[in-house]
């Protein structure tokens, strides 16, 4: 049978894990942030009306058109384009 945690030992598990947590969600926003300036830079290189098709071939992880227009307007959104 697991041993039983206390309440003091509970709180201290819940607080190292919401650390975590939010260095991780830290983490991830500043390369989505940093992945939102890149694909605008790429923009203004691709020809007019190949742009889905590119981000499809190159960016295959943003999975649809609509995920990479979120992430162009990341850095807008925040501020910082």
């Amino acid at each position: 049978m697991a041993r039983r945690r206390t309440s003091g030992a509970l709180a201290a598990e819940i607080r190292e894990e919401l650390d975590a947590m939010v260095n991780a969600f830290s983490v991830s926003a500043s390369h989505a942030i940093r992945v939102g300036h890149l694909l605008l830079e790429a923009k203004t290189r691709v020809e007019h009306g190949q742009w889905e098709t590119w981000v499809r071939e190159v960016a295959d992880r943003v999975h649809a058109p609509r995920a990479s227009r979120a992430l162009v307007d990341l850095p807008k959104r925040i501020g910082r384009a």
